[in-house]
């Protein structure tokens, strides 16, 4: 038997956090420091689904000497597993 639509279907990890989105919301910089003002929407998720609770989440945008260390930014989420 196939399970449910619901069994698996998984969730953006942003929209169910328990604390507001920390950082920008795009993640795309193309190692372009001129980007950042306009990152457009993300392109980089975390998705869960089941018994996991998403405590806070974020994107990093960290830069190191003036430089990105990516192309991307890195996403975050504290979650708790039950």
């Amino acid at each position: 038997m196939a399970p449910a639509a619901a069994d698996i279907r998984l969730l953006d990890s942003t929209t169910v956090s328990r604390l507001p989105h920390h950082g920008p919301t795009g993640t795309f910089t193309g190692f372009e420091l001129s980007n950042l003002g306009d990152l457009g929407g993300p392109i980089d998720f975390i998705f869960i689904k089941g018994r996991i609770t998403v405590l806070r989440h974020g994107t990093l945008s960290d830069t190191f000497d003036g430089s990105l260390p990516s192309d991307h930014f890195p996403v975050l989420a504290e979650l708790a597993i039950e």
